[in-house]
């Protein structure tokens, strides 16, 4: 039998994965209906609800791809994780556990992923986890 927490745990996560595809199509359908149909130049370059639906798909995914690309080379990028250092490293307490999955990949043959893993701990390790500067009272 499954626990009520576990039930509620998928209950959030699969509607997270329907969610969005729907409010994504129900955005696409309300502009089409209410723009695209009232304005006469959409209108010849979208005659087909398929075909706005489909340009936004082949547009929009690739642009929201470069968007969140550029955010995540952005000076605010990295100054959240500086400010948030457990956001690109391991937290203190899982160390042990990255050593002991590193130790069975050793033992399978996976050496690549061993080094990976121990880079990781070992980049985790030396860093020096500060407060952030306060601001200043202006």
């Amino acid at each position: 039998m499954v626990k009520k927490e576990n039930l509620l745990f998928l209950l959030r996560e699969g509607y997270g994965l329907v969610a969005l595809p729907l409010n994504l199509f129900s955005f696409a359908t309300t502009t089409y209906y209410l723009l695209v149909e009232n304005v006469p130049f959409l209108k010849t370059l979208f005659p087909y609800f398929h075909s706005y639906l489909s340009v936004g798909v082949l547009v929009g995914l690739p642009f929201l791809v470069v968007l969140g690309w550029l955010y995540a080379k952005s000076v605010l990028f990295g100054v959240n994780t500086r400010y948030n250092p457990y956001s690109y490293l391991i937290t203190p307490n899982l160390v042990p556990l990255y050593r002991s999955v590193s130790g069975l990949c050793k033992l399978n043959g996976l050496d690549g992923d061993a080094k990976t893993l121990d880079d990781i701990v070992a980049r985790s390790m030396k860093e020096e986890f500060k407060d952030p500067p306060k601001p200043s009272a202006a």
